[in-house]
């Protein structure tokens, strides 16, 4: 492989923040100045919560049963198991990472990490041999799920769990669940390579010795703390309170249901897989336009959204790794921190000017991603509303999906496998994923607002979108096509049939509405700011008006 071919392979490995921010700086844009490593904390003893974890304990303390702060894994273990040997080496990585032997609790009314010099992860073992094979499958569902869902204790249980479900002497699959005040997804990788790498030496009887961590993740925090005192922290805040300053439009996506009063987590999920022919062509815009495919892909997203709503802002919220650092690559713990890219739609204007726009707002956050998202919320002081997430209401995000490659390791075959999540913190997580087969991923989506059938059709409007722009991407974001062909025939021409009479040409418009109203009764009928209306609701509210005016005489003589 040439230099160049090496160069532009190392490139594209990297993820969408340092890819952004490599091509600032290789333009100069970006002043970087040499950053000090993260030193151990000095005084031994409890520890400060980072700023995010911060966070997930405040709203732990007002539901403790919630589970939706759980990071679910799974592995299928194909071949013998050595179940000792498995178990040693989840013991060897707890020893190696203080996070997986932390509790969090209050000490002088102040929440605090507590990290105890040794802690046993049992693995439990389901044996489930007696299960017919033909229900191993909605078994492992089931009881997967059901994991999944089960709290944590922050001050007492050990915040990982792992179990083995048996069915068969060379057949296993192996649950993980942490909870996300002391890991990301990140660290699951981390997790599980370090694992492997025991195990192997354990199943053939030898010794593994990996470098010392230079830090913990406590060490972390406490840094963390600190640097949030200091000037760079302020520079970085100043610039989120100006990208984010009032007023701060609410994504007016239309349900299937009223929004509850208060922003439930239940949801589902949508598998997501676009043609290798259409990532391919996206690309080749992203190279003619310079920029990244994060950032068409997340222009594309806000095309769609605003296509859908009309409004002619738009917020949409992205994770980052948070581990722009050396020393905290291989810590277990959670960096994640999240961004918010707005966008201005007016005027219906060319997609490539929407995407240079993106670009230039991408590049600037991730320049500014270290100040905690937590810090931003205080800073921008946005107007809360129980019945939605502040500052935006959708995430993107374009990462690479759990790595399905099969390893052999030690005489056992590993397997990652992507476990359903049915809590969701955002109407929509769109994650999409580059991949060798095309664009593949999945949608989130809260269940309380939106039907399957519902996301669905959006995630069909969304290829038939990016379709659109790989055809040319010069169109204005109105011309772009949403709607498929076989869609458009439908809508222009099918229920467009003139020649057809219905009986309901003799009704007048209430006797249609009613006639509505029985057979969609939940659906959304009215849309006024922020209130919306079901058909049942409007009807109601009509009656109530009418028997009210036949009250006061309006209309009396009206048979």
């Amino acid at each position: 492989m040439s230099n160049k071919q090496d160069v532009t392979q190392r490139k594209s490995n990297l993820s969408a923040e340092k890819r952004a921010l490599l091509e600032r700086r290789l333009k100069g844009q970006l002043n970087i100045p040499v950053k000090q490593g993260i030193p151990k904390r000095n005084e031994a003893g409890p520890a400060n919560l980072s700023i995010g974890q911060q966070r997930l304990w405040f709203f732990h303390q007002f539901q403790p049963a919630d589970a939706s702060d759980n990071i679910p894994y799974a592995v299928r273990l194909s071949g013998r198991l050595h179940l000792e040997a498995m178990q040693r080496s989840f013991c060897e990585v707890v020893k190696r990472h203080e996070a997986l032997r932390t509790n969090v609790c209050l000490i002088d009314d102040q929440p605090k990490q507590i990290v105890h010099q040794e802690l046993i992860v049992p693995l439990t073992v389901i044996d489930l041999t007696e299960v017919p094979p033909a229900e191993r499958e909605s078994t492992m569902d089931r009881l997967s799920g059901e994991e999944a869902r089960k709290p944590f204790d922050l001050t007492a249980d050990p915040l990982i769990r792992c179990s083995v479900l048996k069915f068969a002497d060379e057949e296993h699959l192996m649950l993980m669940t942490l909870h996300h005040i002391i890991a990301d997804g990140w660290s699951i990788d981390v997790i599980l390579r370090e694992v492997m790498m025991f195990y192997k030496a354990f199943a053939e009887g030898n010794r593994v010795e990996l470098p010392e961590q230079e830090i913990q993740f406590a060490d972390y925090a406490h840094w963390q703390n600190e640097w949030m005192t200091g000037e760079a922290s302020q520079q970085q805040l100043n610039y989120w309170q100006e990208q984010l300053k009032a007023p701060l439009p609410v994504l007016q996506l239309p349900t299937d249901r009223p929004r509850p009063a208060m922003m439930t987590t239940k949801g589902s999920q949508l598998p997501i897989s676009y043609p290798l022919s259409l990532q391919v062509r996206l690309q080749k815009i992203c190279e003619a336009e310079g920029v990244t495919m994060f950032m068409l892909l997340i222009a594309a997203y806000k095309a769609l959204l605003y296509r859908y709503t009309a409004q002619e802002e738009l917020l949409v919220g992205t994770a980052v790794a948070g581990r722009n650092r050396v020393e905290i690559e291989n810590v277990v713990g959670n960096f994640v921190n999240t961004l918010v890219l707005r966008s201005e739609l007016s005027g219906n204007l060319p997609f490539t000017d929407l995407l240079r726009s993106v670009k230039a707002t991408a590049l600037e956050a991730f320049s500014n991603q270290d100040v905690p998202f937590e810090k931003v919320i205080e800073a921008v002081q946005p107007e809360r509303n129980m019945g939605y997430t502040p500052l935006f209401q959708v995430l993107f995000l374009l990462q690479p999906m759990v790595n399905t490659t099969q390893v052999d390791v030690g005489g056992l075959r590993f397997l990652p496998v992507w476990s359903d999540q049915e809590a969701v913190k955002y109407d929509q997580m769109l994650w999409l994923s580059e991949s060798d087969e095309g664009l593949t991923g999945l949608l989130m989506y809260n269940t309380d607002l939106f039907d399957r059938a519902t996301i669905e059709r959006l995630l069909l409007h969304l290829e038939t979108l990016l379709t659109s722009i790989a055809a040319d991407p010069a169109q204005t974001i109105g011309e772009l096509q949403l709607v498929p062909a076989e869609e458009r025939q439908q809508l222009l021409v099918e229920w467009n049939d003139t020649a057809v009479i219905y009986d309901e040409a003799s009704l007048c418009t209430h006797q249609l509405f009613e006639r509505q109203a029985e057979q969609t009764p939940d659906r959304i009928a009215l849309v006024f700011h922020q209130q919306t209306y079901t058909y049942r609701e409007l009807n109601e509210h009509a009656n109530r008006l009418a028997h009210r005016l036949r009250e006061l005489g309006v209309g009396a003589n009206v048979p």
